[in-house]
């Protein structure tokens, strides 16, 4: 069913390092304070381990304990729920993007820009291919965390009128001492794009040591900051407007002289 407005509920949280038991249960417990009806609810990157590279250890198959939690609260609170985790498939793993409706059904995105810095390119097998979830009536291209740097991954395209996604959305576990680019980069990937852009990000020490503060946001296609999280704990909310996305492509047409590109 297509509607004019999301409520979109974003889980900013803490994450045990490399306990997947611990975290589910915790989502559990923050989940059971939801106080609205989410269209949408989305996990930061990584969501059941925190970011981890020991993929031996802690990746999971598709039929895992995981991506089977996810299922059941798409199922639990009619939503679609997205999150990402460490998959084991044919000899490979992937950090790998769900995004699970509530008949069970999901689509799924391999991340592409693996991060180096941290040898997540060495374990990890790179993804190839973006995907478009239509739902409710709205476009998303979802992508993750590193993703965000690269305008060329995340690049709108203008077919007459239509636009190939709404929204733009990433989950991450970004570190605070890189925050300036994290929010800087999200504004320009929605004013560019035409879209609104969504960011889910943790918070808390990883197993490194290395702090998030969260600052999940959602922007406008202004690039105008709808919703901003703080460093603690908790659910941000906010509502989506077509109506708003409309207006601001129809008045500001800039979309029209895109420089042609591939499309992927």
């Amino acid at each position: 069913m297509k509607s004019d407005y999301l409520n979109v509920c974003i889980l900013q949280t803490d994450m045990k390092n490399q306990s997947a038991e611990q975290n589910l249960m915790h989502y559990t417990t923050l989940l059971s304070r939801l106080d609205t009806q989410p269209d949408l609810l989305i996990f930061p990157e990584m969501f059941n381990t925190g970011f981890v590279v020991n993929t031996v250890l802690q990746a999971e198959r598709i039929e895992g304990k995981s991506v089977e939690f996810l299922k059941q609260c798409a199922k639990k609170y009619q939503t679609a729920v997205v999150a990402s985790l460490a998959i084991k498939e044919n000899r490979h793993y992937y950090n790998s993007l769900f995004w699970v409706l509530p008949n069970g059904e999901f689509y799924r995105y391999d991340k592409r820009h693996l991060f180096k810095m941290s040898s997540e390119e060495q374990l990890f097998t790179q993804g190839n291919q973006r995907i478009i979830v239509e739902y409710k009536g709205w476009r998303f291209l979802p992508l993750i965390c590193y993703d965000l740097r690269f305008p060329v991954w995340s690049r709108n395209v203008r077919t007459d009128d239509e636009f190939l996604y709404d929204c733009l959305l990433y989950i991450s576990n970004w570190p605070h001492s890189r925050m300036p680019v994290y929010k800087t980069l999200l504004s320009a990937r929605a004013i560019e794009n035409q879209s609104f852009a969504i960011s889910a990000n943790r918070v808390g020490y990883d197993g490194n040591g290395t702090y998030h503060s969260g600052g999940s946001r959602v922007v406008n296609p202004f690039g105008l900051v709808l919703t901003e999280a703080n460093d603690k704990e908790g659910i941000i909310k906010v509502v989506l407007s077509k109506e708003v996305l409309h207006k601001h492509r129809e008045e500001f047409p800039v979309s029209l002289d895109w420089d042609p590109i591939q499309r992927y």
